[in-house]
């Protein structure tokens, strides 16, 4: 009895540790990329730079990478729809709370942001404010509240899936020419912050990180390996590194949203 109450401590301390930092990490994060991206001339210059760099190669292919990100954003929506579905059905009304919360606060926050917090002042890259990206926050929530609801024997294959689907909506509106680099990142840290807020009422986390970010990694893979068979080319090697980074924060959050989920049986 006294090692149950110790393996316990010690699980939801290190449960906090997870979730304060993923909250700080995702609002900082945040902070930062509006400072630099938006309201600095040089981070402005960089950001529109980075989106012409994946336009660059991948131009020919616009159509069905475009077409490709709204399929993404589908399969996302129906994972979740089934998990959400099977909670429901369960009665666990936690599971089902937080998968509402969690997908209209950080699609509320960003279409919020984007209208009325961030403004864009004009450097000669355009005033348009377009951070957060609406598109990639809608993904990434479907697919983060997906994950945290799912079984817990699912959720190895889940984050490698949705780090796949969730690369190729956001990638694939960088190369629409509808979202900047930042604009990305930024929904994913959005996502991360309502991430981190909702799973305050699950249990402590349970030990499966390798496993998590192994999945991820080969996600990654797969969805950069998945836009370079389409276009039939490699990148630039500039092209390459804005959408290689934009994927590896795809797979890190969805390996928070994994850290941070109920345990399910």
């Amino acid at each position: 009895m006294q090692s149950y109450s110790v393996s316990y401590t010690k699980s939801l301390f290190f449960s906090i540790v997870v979730r304060t930092l993923g909250f700080a990490f995702s609002l900082g994060s945040l902070y930062l990329i509006v400072r630099f991206a938006i309201q600095d001339p040089r981070g402005q210059r960089i950001d529109q730079l980075g989106m012409l760099a994946v336009q660059e190669n991948l131009d020919a292919s616009l159509s069905v990478l475009s077409s490709l990100g709204y399929l993404a954003i589908g399969i996302a929506g129906l994972l979740l729809a089934y998990f959400w579905s099977l909670q429901l059905i369960r009665r666990s009304w936690i599971s089902v709370g937080t998968a509402v919360i969690l997908v209209l606060g950080a699609n509320v926050a960003t279409q919020f942001l984007k209208a009325l917090v961030v403004s864009r002042p004009d450097f000669g890259w355009g005033s348009h404010n377009s951070l957060p990206s609406g598109h990639t926050t809608m993904a990434a929530s479907f697919a983060v509240a997906a994950i945290m609801i799912a079984p817990q024997r699912t959720r190895g294959f889940l984050v490698f899936l949705k780090t796949v689907v969730v690369s190729l909506a956001g990638v694939s509106t960088i190369i629409a020419g509808w979202h900047r680099p930042a604009d990305v990142i930024s929904a994913l840290a959005v996502t991360g912050v309502w991430a981190t807020l909702v799973s305050l009422t699950h249990k402590p986390v349970s030990s499966r990180t390798r496993e998590f970010i192994a999945a991820s990694i080969l996600g990654g893979t797969t969805a950069f390996i998945l836009i370079v068979f389409i276009d039939l080319g490699l990148p630039s090697p500039a092209g390459a590194l804005v959408i290689l980074t934009c994927i590896s924060l795809v797979g890190a959050t969805m390996v928070l949203s994994a850290r941070l989920a109920a345990d399910q049986p």
